[in-house]
């Protein structure tokens, strides 16, 4: 009888053991991931940020000027100009861009006067711009 109790105790050692190394094995799986997802999303938006587009230093269009893309990587770019309320108004620009800069040209005399935004797409990324067209000189 003293050896059954004896076995009784050491199964119960054993899957508590069991159940607190698979707990741990559990967590250190969780923070592996944790700690990889957060790498992935901070390299993400590094590669984001690399992204460039200039366009004049006031937002305020009357005359035919130029906007700057520039490029890390050869990638499929789109360049929108949007109305006010984001509706697409006309597609300025939609090809791939190799690394390096790009110049596009913009003639808002196209366009009414009014309130609009650019929109800069490429993977993994999306640039919005206020601007403003007036036909003033």
């Amino acid at each position: 009888m003293g050896d059954s109790a004896g076995l009784n105790d050491a199964s119960t050692y054993d899957i508590i053991m069991g159940m607190v190394y698979g707990i741990t094995a559990a967590l250190l799986i969780v923070t592996a991931y944790i700690i990889y997802t957060k790498q992935f999303r901070r390299k993400k938006l590094e590669a984001l940020n690399t992204i460039k587009f200039e366009t004049a230093k006031y937002n305020i269009y009357s005359q035919p000027t130029q906007l700057l893309i520039e490029v890390p990587l050869t990638m499929e770019v789109e360049l929108d100009l949007l109305d006010g309320e984001e509706n697409l108004v006309n597609n300025l620009f939609k090809e791939s861009i190799e690394v390096g800069e790009k110049i596009i040209n913009f003639d808002p005399n196209a366009f009414k006067e009014g309130s609009y935004f650019f929109k800069l797409t490429a993977p993994g990324t999306s640039i919005l711009k206020k601007i403003i067209i007036s036909h003033q000189k």
